[in-house]
């Protein structure tokens, strides 16, 4: 069995595409196993837009790759809507940069929106990494009732669990509130 996604699940715009210049199928393509993340059970409007880092710190148990991360739209418009977006990937304990993805995205209500890496982030099992988003633009959305840990099956049957948490000396966003809903693996 194969999972065949279209592109328009991810909710890109094609005007989105060619402001980031993001090579993307333009066919069905194929994502072996788990399409998307959420790490949220509810959201609330309230989230400030103005460019303060929001991070959260994340460990996967097997071998996975990173492709794009989703955020909140607006809570003030349900018309599009855009926002100035940095995204980084590091490895908490060394620091490196694993990938990262800027630009302006267009994004229709509460989202996610989502900011796809040009290339996939390959993350290794019992690794902390740690994502920071950079978001200028209407206040959003945020997230309430965070999980901490989020388990689901890959389509060869393995569980795959992602577990989150707290970046110290983050103010913002934190495994039970904040910005970054969603991660898509494959």
């Amino acid at each position: 069995m194969k999972l065949t996604i279209k592109l328009t699940n991810f909710r890109l715009h094609k005007k989105l595409v060619e402001k980031l210049s993001v090579p993307i199928p333009t066919t069905d393509f194929e994502i072996g196993g788990n399409l998307e993340i959420e790490r949220f059970e509810s959201h609330t409007p309230g989230w400030a837009c103005n460019g303060q880092p929001d991070e959260i710190g994340f460990t996967v148990n097997k071998p996975v790759q990173l492709y794009s991360i989703g955020l909140f739209g607006s809570c003030i418009s349900s018309s599009v809507t855009y926002y100035q977006v940095e995204i980084d990937v590091r490895e908490e304990k060394t620091g490196r940069l694993l990938g990262s993805q800027s630009g302006n995205y267009e994004c229709s209500g509460a989202g996610p929106y989502m900011v796809v890496f040009r290339n996939p982030i390959t993350l290794a099992p019992k690794t902390t990494y740690v994502i920071t988003a950079r978001v200028k633009g209407p206040d959003s959305y945020k997230g309430i009732k965070g999980r901490q840990c989020v388990e689901t099956k890959l389509l060869n049957g393995k569980k795959l669990r992602v577990e989150f948490s707290n970046v110290y000396g983050t103010k913002n966003t934190t495994f039970k509130w904040g910005q970054i809903p969603m991660l898509v693996f494959s």
